[in-house]
């Protein structure tokens, strides 16, 4: 995540106003006490920290990095862009205003009865009906992203980050409250104890497999129903994913042996294939028999 957005030269790496741990820690007074644009920020940090208004920018970018886990851009990264998706904060938006434009909320109105998520939407299922790869990624603007080209729904894992950004909206006082919205950090929490259950086995081996633990504390709370309606700001990429799960065919006989997502499907399709079997082994056999009659008959 540090890396990212930033260019690899050793002097942009270098040009930012802190270089230890503890002018981190004071960025968050600025934060405090400016409620205002990012070029206000910039003023105000270049008042604690001198320096040009590029290192400024760069070390608000490497805050916002550190503390909200999103990919902010720098105007130097554009011609370098990794694959992790990135963002960029403009010089006159308020850092809640860039927050509301990295996760909108979902445009799309959706019918009761197409709402519920079913039962086996997970990832286990996911992995091995549809022979989709889990990515992991360390910018929760990527959650949920599915990329159709390598077939990979990238996850955002650090659900003891989200907890604590929740956590400062009961927290009051002396803490920064976090711009990430609420519901965006209960809906986060929510999908993941959807993708992955904390008491299916099958989750927690491949939890184990891709040496992830965020589900070995909780909260293990789900939405109050398994209803896309619940989900302000990830309705869409979730109804991408289940237009996925539910209407892509299985990629191998392997899949296809295991898909259960249409009983009456799945055990038409195998009575068809033992049916054809057993008239190819049938016919075979009356050939056979026919040959071996032929043959008694020249002898």
């Amino acid at each position: 995540m540090l890396r990212f957005g930033t260019l690899g030269s050793t002097s942009s790496r270098h040009e930012l106003l802190v270089t230890k741990h503890a002018d981190l820690i004071g960025i968050v007074d600025v934060f405090r006490s400016v409620v205002a644009t990012k070029s206000n920020l910039i003023q105000a940090l270049q008042a604690r920290y001198p320096g040009t208004d590029a290192a400024a920018s760069r070390t608000l970018s490497l805050f916002v990095r550190l503390w909200l886990m999103l990919n902010v851009r720098e105007s130097e990264a554009l011609l370098h862009a990794p694959q992790t998706y990135l963002l960029h904060w403009s010089d006159k938006q308020t850092l809640r205003e860039f927050v509301a434009e990295a996760f909108p909320t979902s445009r799309w109105k959706i019918e009761a009865k197409d709402s519920r998520l079913h039962p086996s939407f997970t990832a286990v299922f996911m992995v091995d009906i549809c022979g989709l790869k889990l990515e992991w990624t360390d910018c929760l603007a990527d959650h949920l992203r599915l990329d159709r080209r390598h077939n990979a729904l990238r996850v955002y894992s650090y659900k003891g980050l989200l907890q604590a950004h929740l956590n400062s909206y009961q927290n009051g006082g002396s803490s920064i409250q976090s711009p990430l919205p609420e519901q965006l950090l209960v809906e986060t929490i929510w999908s993941l104890n959807i993708l992955f259950p904390q008491w299916d086995q099958s989750t927690n081996a491949l939890l184990k497999k891709h040496q992830q633990t965020f589900q070995q504390a909780g909260p293990y709370n789900g939405p109050p129903t398994l209803n896309l309606a619940e989900f302000q700001y990830w309705r869409d990429r979730l109804m991408e994913l289940h237009d996925v799960v539910f209407l892509a065919p299985p990629a191998s006989w392997a899949q296809l042996w295991r898909d259960r997502r249409n009983p009456q499907q799945f055990w038409t399709f195998w009575l068809a294939l033992v049916i054809l079997w057993l008239t190819l082994i049938s016919t075979i056999t009356s050939i056979v028999q026919a040959w071996a009659s032929v043959k008694g008959l020249d002898s």
